[in-house]
């Protein structure tokens, strides 16, 4: 287990001195990551939630995979308002294809480009007659509309993106499961430290006593040539 004001607890494996393979990272704000670990770094299946210090970011959730300390391959936000996205994820930004549900009940399938829609995504209110239409984006900007054409924008666009979107919502599904293997390990972890912290404290009273017996037999040597043993 490690304790920092500035990094947080951690509690899980260690490799040379560095977070590595499974454990737990917990902030005083409530931000927290509980998953895999590569050198220090969020790496593997993992949840991370952002705290209080990120601002309007704060209780956003991420589940899925991580590179190097960033959300990367298939995952999902869940975001603290009640809007979601699932799907790409490169280098820490949604980046690819997906589906993104706002919390005001529009839907978008398509694709986003550093964090931004971009290109044609198809749109829908879930509330009302649910009638669709492809919306165009350049990097977030919207650019305009045209009608939803089934023949096409349905393989094109819609199902690709629902493709991706079930992929994302499976990692997130398997970063979630694997929360209790990385607890147990955190809670092994905890109890390797205890008897290493009582082994440690063993190991010092021993070496204590160790010194004390070797000053007292020099002390004794010191003392011997100067006793004169009476053998009457």
């Amino acid at each position: 287990m490690y304790n920092s004001k500035e990094k947080g607890v951690y509690i899980g494996e260690w490799l040379r001195g560095q977070m590595n393979g499974l454990g737990i990272l917990l902030y005083v704000d409530d931000e927290y990551y509980i998953g895999g670990w590569f050198k220090d770094q969020k790496h593997g299946l993992g949840v991370y939630q952002w705290g209080q210090s990120h601002g309007a970011a704060a209780g956003d959730k991420y589940e899925g995979y991580f590179k190097l300390g960033k959300a990367h391959g298939n995952g999902k936000t869940t975001y603290q308002d009640g809007g979601w996205h699932m799907g790409k994820y490169v280098d820490g930004k949604m980046h690819g294809l997906g589906m993104m549900k706002t919390s005001g009940g529009i839907t978008y399938i398509g694709s986003w480009k550093e964090d931004e829609l971009h290109g044609e995504i198809v749109a829908h209110q879930n509330l009302g007659d649910g009638a669709r239409e492809v919306q165009i984006y350049n990097m977030g900007e919207y650019k305009g509309s045209r009608e939803y054409d089934l023949s096409k924008d349905w393989s094109e666009l819609e199902a690709a993106g629902e493709i991706s979107a079930r992929e994302g919502g499976n990692a997130a599904r398997m970063a979630r499961e694997n929360i209790g293997r990385v607890t147990e390990i955190g809670r092994r972890a905890k109890i390797s430290q205890r008897l290493a912290q009582h082994h440690a404290r063993e190991a010092k009273f021993f070496a204590k006593a160790s010194i004390r017996y070797r000053k007292f037999r020099e002390a004794w040597m010191g003392l011997k040539k100067y006793i004169v043993i009476d053998e009457d």
